[in-house]
């Protein structure tokens, strides 16, 4: 026995020496045969390792490098000069204290290369009870299975044998990090290891993380300290980045050029570095150069092919960044064509967003009217109808795989947030108990400060309590000194609001946030403690001890907050479950307004939300038919986009891209064209820009789309209507449509309307400063015996309001203004002779006088001859500026 431990002991001694000599280090026996034992179940394996051994004990360990690579990252590699490692990017991307934005996205390790690591580390320990690489080794694998006590036994045992083993000091300050409240003692026992080793860049890297975890002022500082030691880091550039992209995640405003500059030199000193490539080209995208980074994105997935299925969503976000909505739907569709037919088929579930009457009628239909369905579905909701790409259908594309990518980790596809994200975007604001944030935009404020106005005063005291316990519940107890200090003085979150909601501000941003939260609430100081002690906290009472998470939407059912829950960390969130018996008297109150309820409410008024990065233009879309060549009508649309809304290109000259669709009612596209409307601000009297367009087309029932955007803001307004264009044959009486208009002008070089000049009025609306005129036509009147036609024109002008009344008089018609009677309605009377069987017919009104309110105009037109009549009608408001 004791000649074993002196061999033991001068293997170790002899170790020691190589490692310092050489970097390198003889593989132990015991480890030797430990390998021999795990490779017994194969027999050609077995057999290449013994006779690799018979070469080169350590090229013979390079077995452990595919067969478990935490094996050998931590022992084997160790003992062949691999020093001054720290955990893997597994390890830190499991930490839920560290922000997504700074985390890798890799895959957890296996169970079963977990199990095998700790398992064999644990032989080694066994065997070779005084060797403190084994202890440290088997403390860093028990670190990557969440074992932190044991990890922290573990790396202790190692520094008793060697107090100089500076990785095994780094792995005990990261055991300690991970357990509560040791904040502080963790980052001083990573400190030592590399003071002890000053070259220990990854030591470095470690308490950079530790500061991001804790959310200090010193990131920057540690990060740029790890890579002064060693510049062609594999991630610290990355890291630097990501700080300089968080913005006020991190009290700090956005650096998106250093945040590039970073990215860049991560990609340049490893080009494997796949987050790196996406961060890069996302703060492109932000920095307001999507161009380059689509044609970063481009030329990646020509020159690095392996990651081309890992790129295309970011290029689809670039496209649709930069309105290439027809290359990013190909891009979608690639994309979705290289998963597997189950995945395929979430992108197609028209349930994620559908209502429930949708839904209904979808699931009673076979599988071709579904085909027909779903193409209605998609149609109706593409805001650019005149073009083949539809952005509606494509951003539910990017939001499927961002639900996939972000919200899958416990649940698949996705856990209650996918469902949330898919169906309304990207919430206006996010807080989650890891990481709290402030409200501080005005709109958010409002719908937070409105909710909690909402609350029954012992509900709201429930909610405050409740918040109150948790902040107050942060106090940091040191362990070895017994004093206390604030924890989140020193342990603040991660927050897009801090230096914005006082907590970290100057006075001047203080004022400011202060102005936002004021102007929303009552006036009381009690009122404004309470939205100052729930900002950054949800308004449903959920535990405090469980990882929680809101999300507001301003926009959405007038203002509503989603609330979220795990069970534990890992766990997938769900709604919470209303609170039972708690004693405070409100149980039916919180199941009434539980989060399920929120959104099954919101879902019965708000289906889906799609919100375009751009401004909305207000759209007023109008129309009417004409007689046409003889088998088709002449359908004219007449489009009103207010001037106030655009922005010139050139001085006062603006240009608006104008789209018409038009569909059958399957929503099989018949017509569609884009062109360009040029308008001069000041010759726009009305305030609008008008426009008109005309086809001709086969009577019956059509689905009509407009899309219009503003070259100079890129704003964009659409709008669908379903309209019914009849036939205008030769036989019976024919009355067009009514064109209600701004202007006529008579001896006006046109083609159509008998040379008239008619500026349509889209809107409908006339101020008392201009009169209203309307423009029709009269179809198949018949002759008498002397050749003439004869027809008689009544105008009835009734209020669609109560205690309204029409004043107005004529100020010019074709015809002869034969009586105009005036009580509730107004009856105006006109009288016309002639040769012609069609007729083209206008009135012009003087509303100057009239009371405002909505008014219907009836036009009836009767055939003296043929003794007929045909009526049609329109409406309209008078409205004083």
């Amino acid at each position: 026995m004791m000649r074993r431990k002196m061999f033991v002991g001068m293997s170790i001694w002899l170790c020691l020496l190589l490692t310092a000599t050489l970097g390198v280090c003889a593989v132990p026996k015991a480890a030797l045969d430990l390998t021999r034992e795990a490779l017994a179940d194969s027999a050609d394996a077995l057999a290449a390792f013994e006779s690799a051994v018979m070469e080169d004990s350590q090229s013979a360990a390079d077995v452990w490098k595919a067969r478990n690579p935490l094996v050998y990252r931590y022992y084997f590699g160790h003992l062949g000069g691999k020093r001054r490692y720290t955990a893997t990017d597994a390890y830190f991307d499991r930490w839920p204290r560290i922000p997504d934005l700074f985390k890798l996205n890799t895959d957890p390790w296996p169970s079963e290369t977990l199990d095998g690591a700790v398992a064999f580390t644990a032989g080694l320990v066994d065997r070779l009870p005084d060797d403190a690489m084994a202890y440290c080794a088997h403390g860093y694998t028990l670190l990557e299975r969440g074992q932190f006590e044991e990890a922290d036994a573990a790396f202790l045992e190692a520094l008793k044998r060697d107090r100089q083993l500076a990785e095994a000091r780094n792995g005990r300050g990261l055991a300690i990090l991970r357990r509560p409240k040791q904040g502080a003692r963790g980052m001083g026992l990573i400190q030592e290891a590399f003071t002890m080793d000053p070259e220990y860049a990854n030591a470095v890297y470690s308490l950079a993380i530790g500061h991001v975890a804790l959310r200090t002022l010193d990131i920057e500082r540690w990060f740029g300290e790890a890579l002064k030691r060693q510049p062609n880091h594999p991630d610290a550039w990355f890291k630097l980045g990501a700080y300089h992209e968080a913005g006020l995640i991190i009290e700090k405003d956005p650096d998106l050029l250093q945040a590039t500059e970073a990215y860049q030199k991560q990609v340049d000193v490893n080009p494997d570095h796949i987050k790196a490539w996406f961060q890069l080209g996302s703060v492109l995208l932000k920095s307001g150069s999507p161009g380059e980074a689509i044609a970063m994105w481009e030329r990646l997935m020509e020159e690095r092919p392996a990651f081309r299925q890992e790129y295309l969503p970011l290029l689809l976000k670039a496209y649709q960044k930069s309105g290439f909505a027809d290359k990013a739907e190909k891009v979608a569709e690639e994309y979705i064509d290289g998963l597997d037919r189950d995945t395929q088929e979430l992108f197609t579930d028209l349930s994620l967003i559908a209502t429930s009457e949708e839904r209904a009628e979808y699931e009673a239909l076979d599988r071709f009217d579904r085909l027909v369905y779903a193409r209605h579905f998609w149609q109706k909701r593409d805001p650019t109808p005149a073009t083949k790409a539809n952005e509606r259908k494509v951003e539910h594309y990017r939001r499927v795989i961002y639900a996939r990518q972000e919200y899958s980790s416990a649940k698949e596809p996705w856990d209650r947030r996918g469902e949330i994200y898919i169906r309304y975007g990207e919430p206006r604001h996010k807080s989650r108990s890891e990481s709290i944030r402030f409200e501080f935009t005005e709109d958010v404020v409002r719908t937070k400060e409105r909710l909690l106005r909402g609350l029954p005063v012992s509900a709201r005291r429930e909610i405050l309590d409740l918040i109150r316990r948790w902040r107050t519940s942060s106090r940091d107890i040191n362990d070895e000194t017994g004093g206390s200090s604030d924890f989140e003085s020193i342990d603040f979150e991660l927050n897009q609001t801090r230096s914005q909601d006082g907590t970290d501000a100057g006075a001047g941003d203080r004022r400011n946030i202060e102005r936002v939260f004021t102007s929303a609430t009552p006036t009381t100081m009690r009122d404004r403690q309470d939205v100052a002690t729930i900002r950054g906290f949800p308004l449903f009472p959920v535990e405090g001890t469980r990882p929680w998470e809101y999300w507001i939407y301003p926009q959405v059912n007038g203002g509503i907050e989603i609330v979220f829950q795990a069970m534990f960390d890992g766990a997938p969130f769900d709604f919470p479950i209303p609170p039972q018996d708690r004693g405070r008297g409100n149980d039916l109150l919180w199941a009434q307004r539980s989060p399920e309820n929120v959104v099954v409410s919101a879902v019965k008024r708000q289906s889906d939300v799609f919100e375009d990065e751009t401004a909305i233009l207000e759209l007023w879309l109008d129309q009417a038919d004409f007689l046409g060549d003889g088998r088709n009508s002449r359908l004219e649309l007449y489009f009103a986009v207010p001037m106030d809304e655009l922005v010139p290109v050139k001085l006062d000259t603006g240009r608006l891209q104008r789209g018409v669709a038009v569909f059958d009612t399957t929503w099989r596209a018949k017509f569609q064209v884009i062109d360009t409307v040029r308008y001069v601000k000041t010759e726009m009297a009305s305030g609008f820009v008008i426009s008109e367009s005309a086809l001709e087309l086969p009577p019956g029932d059509y689905i009509v789309g407009s899309q219009f955007r503003d070259l100079g803001s890129g704003g964009y307004g659409s709008q669908f209507k379903r309209l019914h264009v009849e036939p205008y044959g030769v036989g019976d009486l024919g009355l067009s449509d009514i064109e209600v208009a701004t202007e006529i002008f008579e001896d006006y070089d046109e083609a159509f309307k008998s040379g008239l000049g008619v500026i349509p009025n889209p809107t409908h609306i006339f101020t008392h400063e201009k009169p209203m005129h309307i423009y029709y036509e009269v179809y198949n009147l018949k002759k008498d015996e002397f050749g003439q036609t004869r027809y008689q024109v009544t105008y009835l002008i009734e209020p669609l309001e109560e205690k309204r009344k029409f004043f107005g008089q004529v100020i010019r018609s074709i015809g002869k203004v034969i009586k105009e009677d005036r009580d509730e309605s107004v009856t105006i009377s006109t009288e016309q002779a002639g040769y012609r069987e069609d007729q083209t017919e206008f009135l012009e009104l003087d509303v100057s006088k009239s009371q405002e309110g909505e008014f219907r105009l009836s036009v009836s037109v009767t055939d003296l001859v043929a003794q007929n009549t045909k009526t049609k009608e329109t409406r309209f408001r008078v409205i004083r500026p």
